[in-house]
């Protein structure tokens, strides 16, 4: 940053100055600043460099599509107008590309387990196609995307049943709203969690994945029904998971092809006989969440 003391034996330093300043008060957001803090003739004299450097700091910013195409080396960074106590100061601070990018990062701290895709908890409510598009919908999916906009954490768990591949990106949506407010979240393909889990080797018992699933404060179970059902993934995988959040007033969060009536079915293991393990499994299900549609 450029210092007026170094600007003082120019010659016709004053003259230049005051056209300078003249000209960057045409600037809307340095206008502004003047006019909001009352700030006199002496002081933009004396802080004329300030202003200079934030003019040049904000000039590649007035037509920036991005961050990808940010010219300046300090990418998502711009230097803010503050008046502290008689002094112009101009302190780094996010542009709104780079705090849309500081939020994505900060929901990253949050995420205890994820094995899907990186952008899925990274994308929030924002950047959900199914959200931007509402009025396009069925109303079926016009109240699922409303009551992933109003959840509150503590309420009763979600499951949204559908054939439709968007589910997983707007329940992803949701856990990136819940990570930002805060709460620890896992993102599970269901799966792909047990044949990685089968693939280790280990017992469930001392499976550092599984502990992370049973304790988040918001888990969300993806494609769940699509596994292979046996008795291993559903009595001592999915129920101790299950369990575990129910009984510690945890909430769900699922996805699935199927709806909650069709779980029973999906997880007995008789072959359409009654499988009083299958049944048990849906009715925890079933009372843990929310069952919404998306046509």
């Amino acid at each position: 940053m450029r210092s007026t003391k170094d600007l003082v034996s120019v010659p016709g330093l004053d003259d230049i100055r005051t056209q300078s300043i003249n000209d960057l008060m045409r600037h809307d957001g340095i206008r502004a600043f003047v006019e909001a803090n009352h700030i006199d003739q002496s002081t933009l004299n004396r802080f004329w460099a300030e202003l200079l450097d934030y003019e040049e700091d904000h000039r590649p910013c007035a037509s920036c599509p991005g961050l990808d195409d940010c010219p300046k080396v300090s990418k998502g960074l711009s230097r803010t107008l503050v008046y502290d106590d008689g002094a112009i100061v101009l302190p780094l601070t996010h542009c709104r590309y780079g705090e849309e990018q500081a939020k994505k990062q900060r929901a990253l701290t949050r995420v205890l387990y994820n094995n899907l895709s990186p952008t899925i908890i990274m994308n929030g409510f924002s950047d959900n196609a199914t959200i931007k598009n509402t009025r396009t919908l069925s109303r079926t999916t016009q109240l699922t995307v409303q009551k992933i906009l109003t959840y509150t954490y503590g309420e009763t768990g979600l499951y949204i049943s559908s054939d439709a591949m968007d589910k997983t990106e707007l329940m992803g949506a949701l856990m990136n709203h819940m990570a930002l407010d805060g709460h620890d979240v896992a993102l599970c393909h269901f799966p792909t969690f047990l044949i990685d889990m089968k693939a280790s080797f280990k017992s469930y018992n001392d499976d550092a994945s599984l502990s992370q699933l049973m304790n988040a404060e918001c888990l969300m179970l993806d494609g769940l029904g699509e596994e292979n059902v046996t008795a291993w993934s559903r009595d001592e995988i999915l129920m101790t998971i299950l369990s575990h959040r129910a009984l510690n007033h945890l909430p769900l969060f699922v996805t699935s092809s199927y709806r909650l009536s069709e779980l029973a079915s999906v997880y007995s293991l008789n072959h359409g006989r009654k499988d009083v393990k299958a049944e048990k499994t849906a009715a925890r299900i079933s009372a843990m969440c929310e069952e919404l549609r998306m046509g």
